[in-house]
């Protein structure tokens, strides 16, 4: 299928590695789509070496020593594979060390108070360190952009930039959306933490003699609306207006009730079949044509 190490980098270990980025931008928690495109990307990355040519490829010792973050990507992609690992002294043994977590930062301007959030894939090693997924497959990304370019192999450049746990301004802030299957058991994880300003990065929130609660919401499948006569004020008709789930997750994250009747107003402008339930709606209570919205 693939002629040469450079076609396998190009054809698939770029288009999956981008994957896994384009979900964490997304931001959705709580399906592990996030894990599953992860783990994707690091059975990739670990495999890059067997597509070298026997006479240049480097050993997998050799890689690791130079590279130790490319060792640990070669244990998940196994652990997620094998579920234990117990051979070649490996930094996790369990794929239940890999998981999905949502991070939620605090942190203040002159407005006040704000938080940003960011799901993540979570890496717990056996001595108890951490790491996040996404640092570790971007390293190993650039390992290989280096190693293939010193083969003669292609001269690769890293399409995701670094980042650094610097100040998220609120313009920038993330919602936290999560997603679960009605009637799926679903563990969810949570961390909290807290800007330091004076040190330039967040630091976990002391949480000691705090109460935590989330609120759990179904999509609205749609809106009622209600319609008004201009002649008689006193006519006026409720509406069913469905919604897509896109449509849903732009109308819930508004707070303002003119916000909201704009939406509504743009989206029933916009579409044909509502503008017909509109006015089917109209005419079946006797609301005259020319009513408006309320």
């Amino acid at each position: 299928m693939f002629n040469n190490c450079r076609d396998f980098f190009q054809q698939m270990v770029v288009p999956t590695y981008r994957a896994f980025f384009e979900a964490r931008s997304k931001n959705r928690y709580g399906e592990n789509q996030l894990v599953a495109k992860g783990i994707d990307a690091a059975n990739l990355l670990f495999h890059i070496r067997e597509h070298v040519p026997s006479s240049d490829r480097p050993s997998r010792t050799e890689l690791q020593r130079q590279y130790p973050d490319y060792g640990l990507v070669a244990d998940i992609a196994n652990a997620a594979k094998h579920r234990l690992l117990d051979r070649n002294n490996p930094r996790i043994s369990d794929a239940s060390q890999i998981g999905e977590i949502m991070v939620v930062t605090e942190y203040r301007d002159d407005q006040g108070v704000y938080t940003s959030a960011q799901a993540k894939v979570r890496v717990k090693l056996d001595d108890g360190s951490e790491h996040d997924l996404a640092q570790l497959l971007h390293s190993v990304f650039s390992m290989w952009c280096i190693q293939l370019q010193s083969l003669g192999i292609g001269n690769f450049k890293n399409p995701e930039g670094s980042w650094s746990d610097s100040h998220v301004e609120r313009i920038d802030a993330k919602d936290a959306p999560i997603e679960q299957l009605s009637g799926e058991a679903r563990k969810l994880s949570f961390e909290f933490r807290v800007f330091d300003y004076s040190a330039g990065i967040s630091k976990p929130r002391d949480l000691t003699g705090s109460s935590v609660s989330m609120n759990v919401y179904k999509y609205p499948e749609s809106v009622p609306i209600t319609l008004q006569s201009k002649v008689d004020p006193e006519v006026s008709v409720e509406v069913d207006i469905p919604l897509r789930q896109d449509q849903a997750e732009e109308y819930i994250k508004l707070s303002d009730p003119s916000e909201q009747d704009a939406f509504m107003v743009n989206l029933i402008q916009s579409d044909e079949d509502l503008q017909s339930r509109v006015t089917d709606a109209l005419v079946a209570s006797g609301v005259r044509p020319d009513a408006e919205r309320d």
